[in-house]
């Protein structure tokens, strides 16, 4: 069985990963939103130009592993590091610095600041 990332190598299963340097890497990872798990010990690692796609019904929590690694949400235990940096040790602003630096992200609802006028 083969593999084929978005830059257009082709590698077999099982070996991506290991020849090359994980770009995300997830360990552990639990969210939990009060007695409600939305993760329990999730890990994986990502490569650098793999596309990876999470399914699953709605409400199933398949959009949380997304918001613990660009940085809007934390996890409840586990470790995200993304290009090296570990979100979990970051300051309070820390995640939104890395974000403008390193992530974007285009959510599915408006997340808009409701003070600002279109018309700035």
């Amino acid at each position: 069985m083969t593999t084929e990332d978005i830059s257009g190598t082709t590698a077999k299963a099982g070996q991506a990963a290991g020849h090359r340097q994980g770009v995300v890497r997830v360990s552990g990872l639990r969210k939990e939103y009060g007695d409600t798990v939305a993760l329990a010990g999730v890990s994986l690692e990502i490569g650098a130009g793999e596309a990876v796609a999470v399914m699953g019904p709605s409400g199933c929590g398949e959009s949380t592993p997304l918001y613990m690694v660009a940085g809007p949400d934390r996890p409840s235990a586990g470790q995200v590091r993304v290009h090296g940096e570990d979100l979990g040790v970051m300051n309070e602003t820390g995640p939104a610095l890395f974000r403008r630096r390193r992530t974007g992200m285009i959510f599915q609802f408006f997340n808009l600041i409701g003070d600002l006028s279109p018309s700035a």
